[in-house]
């Protein structure tokens, strides 16, 4: 719940929640309400996906699953395998961690600011798969990284068919208050912004290509990966530091606090990767951690 108060306001200074209660925000995003048959109150099956226990979430919805597979040497099995079956909220950050090791991320300027094409991907991806899929099935959810592509499935149940039209289709909620409870937290933008959201920045991460997203029972989007393979990770910073050091070089001025809050990680474990670039020659701290700034001393 304190995670979910950070994320609330950091997407929406002043939000609601931030001064709420638990069961508060909890009546309010709609995951505590009356059973109209039975009249007793209690967690609905929203509220168990986002906040239960990994056993509580196996009894109430045994076939949640997401499988996320890296399939490029071995293609009759897999390369690499993470079986999600987490709460939604942590299960997001799991599947988005996924596609982050294996993808390129080419840089990228939107107005004056970096932004990571292949983070918006992911976020739509992972949203998607997430929130708008039908949880009474035992048909498990996948995320499947190809030498080319990334494939995504996931159970639907949609009342349209057909390869999707960003121009023509009609939203549709699956599970309006997942959606909203993610809107709310910055997992998710407004209801169809996803749809149109891929295909812009699959055109810029593949300079032209177009994503391929089908509705029916079963949505499957697929999208193309740009024709450069993953940058090898230097012996002195891994991919966990680059993280932090991309977040300095947005932002020089940023303290160890946000990044942690950006990067939704504890401040300790950002200390140690802070430490890890300082020691590389990479960067320096000129003055104090609130007031001070970073100096970038080497990006090769």
């Amino acid at each position: 719940m304190p995670r979910v108060r950070i994320m609330a306001d950091t997407k929406m200074p002043g939000h609601p929640w931030k001064d709420m209660d638990n069961m508060e925000i909890m009546r309010s995003a709609g995951l505590y309400e009356d059973n109209p048959y039975s009249k007793e109150k209690g967690f609905n099956l929203a509220g168990i996906l986002l906040f239960g226990t990994d056993e509580t979430i196996l009894t109430c919805c045994p076939g949640y699953v997401t499988d996320c597979i890296l399939r490029r040497v071995d293609l009759d099995r897999y390369d690499d395998r993470l079986m999600i079956r987490t709460n939604l909220i942590d299960a997001y950050n799991q599947a988005i961690q996924f596609i982050r090791e294996y993808t390129p991320d080419p840089f990228y300027i939107e107005g004056v600011q970096r932004v990571s094409v292949r983070d918006k991907i992911a976020r739509e991806l992972v949203s998607n798969s997430l929130d708008h899929r039908e949880f009474s099935t035992t048909r498990i959810a996948r995320i499947i990284i190809e030498k080319d592509r990334i494939y995504a499935d996931n159970w639907s149940r949609s009342s349209q068919s057909g390869k999707l039209d960003p121009t023509t289709f009609v939203p549709e909620p699956k599970n309006p208050l997942l959606a909203h409870f993610f809107e709310n937290i910055g997992y998710a933008d407004q209801l169809g912004s996803g749809v149109r959201n891929l295909y812009k920045y699959t055109a810029i991460y593949t300079n032209g290509g177009e994503p391929e997203l089908v509705e029916g029972d079963t949505f499957k989007a697929i999208i193309p990966l740009p024709d450069t393979v993953t940058p090898e990770v230097t012996e002195k910073v891994t991919e966990k530091e680059l993280d932090v050091l991309n977040c300095i070089i947005d932002n020089p001025a940023i303290t160890s606090t946000e990044i942690a809050k950006l990067l939704q990680l504890s401040r300790k474990t950002i200390s140690v990767r802070i430490k890890t670039l300082k020691a590389s020659g990479i960067i320096k701290r000129i003055g104090s951690d609130k007031k001070g700034y970073w100096e970038i001393i080497n990006q090769d």
